[in-house]
């Protein structure tokens, strides 16, 4: 068993049926879409963060809630997505630095 650099892991729930087509775009290690909810999880070398997040936005409900964490072990960094009545937001983590600073969320 090698050493993934990248690492997805995301659940996403109230989002639309078209969400259930991302898994024939990606090369997830594992994925399931079940009455609106996502769940999935990506290890490998290398991941289409930025097409992924492209495909992912036109299925958010307005009831669309959760997360996606996008981390690259490399870097040393995570980028969170936060998802709250279908709006995504973005953030950049430290990973030296993601128990002090999430710990409250």
């Amino acid at each position: 068993m090698g050493y993934e650099d990248i690492r997805v892991y995301g659940n996403v729930e109230n989002v639309s049926s078209d969400a259930a087509d991302l898994e024939d775009d990606f090369d997830f290690t594992e994925f399931s879409y079940d009455d609106g909810e996502l769940d999935l999880e990506y290890e490998g070398n290398f991941f289409f963060l930025d097409d992924f997040i492209d495909r992912l936005e036109p299925c958010l409900t307005s009831n669309s809630s959760g997360r996606l964490d996008y981390i690259d072990q490399q870097a040393f960094r995570m980028t969170r997505f936060k998802i709250e009545a279908g709006q995504l937001r973005r953030m950049e983590v430290d990973l030296n630095n993601v128990l002090e600073r999430y710990s409250q969320e």
